[in-house]
């Protein structure tokens, strides 16, 4: 995982009631595919059989984040069955940067 991925994510669950089972998935989540085009770059995890898994099963949870050299992108994390299924980058515009770096949460408009 790329630390960009990894850091959106720890950013995007911080310290709610579901974080802690999802940073126990982190330790084990590999990507198992990258998909891009000219509106989004989707990571597919894959997190193994003795990963724990995460209650509710089925989340979404999006977040507006700053990107450095970039702006504002919006992350969606999505967890299926439990598990950590993929983390998507909606990208506005065609210059993503080479490596991207995520400063923190967007500032509210």
């Amino acid at each position: 995982m790329h630390p960009f991925e990894r850091d959106a994510i720890e950013i995007m669950i911080g310290s709610g009631g579901f974080a802690p089972d999802i940073w126990r998935q982190l330790e084990h989540a590999t990507v198992v595919r990258r998909a891009r085009d000219a509106e989004a770059h989707v990571a597919y995890f894959d997190v193994g059989p003795v990963a724990p898994t995460v209650v509710p099963s089925h989340i979404e949870m999006a977040a507006d984040l700053d990107v450095d050299a970039y702006g504002t992108v919006t992350a969606c994390l999505a967890i299926v069955n439990g598990r950590l299924a993929s983390l998507s980058f909606e990208m506005p515009g065609p210059h993503w940067p080479e490596h991207p770096r995520v400063l923190g949460l967007a500032p509210k408009p």
